[in-house]
């Protein structure tokens, strides 16, 4: 699901064969800093959604002019595989099903049933998503109580913190990772790494994301929380979906992806 522990897997196969100068940026033109899509306290990380099975959805994706991750990246001991789709400062992933028993018997770490977040398409009252999210305060009290997850492929390293609302299918799969393992892509990637964050469409920044929930279906605690905080907007619709508003939405164009199993529509 991460950054760091995807680059730890995957980054030295696209780098195989070049020498650092080779592609480091030049120490003269120092990087701006990439904005972070975030509230007064919150800011997203990522958001994934229960793909089909080696996640079909991602070549209607590039199709759409969106560049994706060369590489999946397996959550041993969770039952999930995921790909990728990065902007300069958030990410997309598609997560399915690997290993049902796995998933099954992680639900009580977890806090969740993916299994069961995974039967979405056969029942339209559970959401397809989750949200991966930063505390930029750290360490301060929520308005709402978290637990402890961790899993085999997080090697002891660190921990997830699922909020209290996780336990609801209705709902997203809220969730906050350690600060010592996110980052902006763009500040994160180097070398041609970096190329999987230029997509052909020119899309670059996440800076807007709302949720769309059923009419209805009255919002968690935590998501009131975040949306006071100004992370994200909640409205309501006939169906569980999210919209990802890109660069302000300045080229006024729309990719619609539920035509093709995604429940997303991105705005850039």
């Amino acid at each position: 699901m991460f950054i760091r522990q995807l680059l730890t897997a995957s980054l030295a196969a696209l780098l195989c064969g070049l020498t650092h100068g080779s592609y480091a940026q030049s120490e003269e033109e120092p990087a701006a800093a990439t904005p972070v899509m975030s509230g007064t306290r919150y800011a997203l990380d990522h958001i994934f959604f229960f793909s089909d099975g080696f996640a079909p959805e991602v070549a209607y994706t590039e199709q759409q002019g969106f560049r994706s991750w060369p590489f999946p990246n397996t959550h041993t001991g969770q039952g999930t595989t995921g790909r990728y789709i990065y902007f300069d400062n958030a990410y997309i992933e598609y997560l399915w099903i690997d290993d049902a028993d796995a998933a099954d018997a992680n639900v009580q770490r977890a806090n969740s049933d993916f299994n069961t977040r995974n039967n979405w398409r056969n029942d339209p009252t559970i959401s397809p998503f989750g949200i991966g999210l930063r505390d930029l305060r750290e360490g301060d009290t929520h308005a709402f109580d978290t637990s402890v997850y961790t899993a085999e492929w997080m090697e002891g390293d660190f921990e997830l913190y699922p909020t209290e609302s996780a336990p609801d299918s209705r709902e997203p799969w809220v969730f906050f990772l350690p600060s010592q393992i996110t980052a902006n892509p763009r500040e994160q990637f180097g070398g041609r790494a970096a190329q999987q964050l230029d997509h052909p469409n020119g899309a670059r920044i996440v800076t807007a994301i709302t949720l769309i929930l059923p009419i209805g279906q009255e919002p968690s605690r935590t998501l009131r929380t975040l949306a006071a905080d100004g992370l994200i907007s909640i409205d309501h619709d006939d169906e569980h979906r999210i919209e990802i508003e890109l660069d302000h939405g300045e080229q006024g164009q729309v990719s619609d992806m539920r035509s093709h199993g995604m429940p997303v529509i991105l705005r850039y």
